[in-house]
């Protein structure tokens, strides 16, 4: 999974090697602790991803991986020595991104991703070659996929019919679009407005 062509151009990825990477996620050999394969952290360093690849990992099992990053996390946050300047926000907007198999009992994913201790905890599923789940991206909070394919017959309808009860008046659209409280002489536009279409 290009997790890379998800986060964009906002993040970075971080790799073990990197000087900036944070010892409390690595082993002796300078290599990331299983199951952690991505670190993501935000241009302005106030925010960080972890991507761990628990599809193997048994469900029962799972919890207990978590438990163990949610320490991981707290250790960095109480006693590491990067981001000194970021800790402040790192502590709240660190989250887990945790890839499970598709065949995760719904319980134990809701009992993990409710809660809120140490970090956010996100799921995505993966399929049985290990690929995300299409619709599983939209649970990623930065991520927002944009659709250039037509719209539907419907969604066309409904735009045509908001074009029929939207302004054409530039002084309306200004009125409609003030800022602040409603001056008298916006108010007695948009009414003028109303009034014309509804007859």
């Amino acid at each position: 999974m290009d997790f890379k062509s998800l986060f964009g151009s906002d993040y970075l990825e971080v790799e073990p090697s990197d000087s900036i990477a944070i010892k409390e996620f690595l082993d002796d050999e300078a290599k990331y602790l299983t199951p952690l394969k991505k670190v993501f952290l935000h241009n302005n360093h106030n925010e960080m991803f972890l991507v761990l690849d628990c599809s193997e990992i048994n469900q029962q099992d799972l919890k207990e991986c978590v438990n163990i990053w949610e320490h991981n996390i707290l250790s960095f946050v109480n006693f590491g020595t990067q981001f000194i300047d970021h800790k402040s926000y790192l502590k709240f907007n660190t989250s887990l991104i945790l890839q499970v198999s598709n065949k995760i009992n719904d319980s134990i994913r809701y009992e993990i991703e409710k809660s809120k201790k140490i970090c956010r905890k996100i799921m995505l599923e993966l399929d049985q070659e290990k690929k995300l789940i299409s619709n599983e991206k939209t649970m990623l909070p930065f991520y927002f996929e944009f659709d250039d394919a037509l719209t539907s017959k419907e969604e066309l309808i409904i735009e045509k019919e908001l074009e029929k009860i939207l302004p054409r008046d530039k002084a309306v659209m200004l009125a409609l679009s003030a800022s602040g409280e409603l001056s008298d002489a916006n108010y007695r536009i948009i009414l003028e407005w109303i009034d014309e279409n509804e007859k």
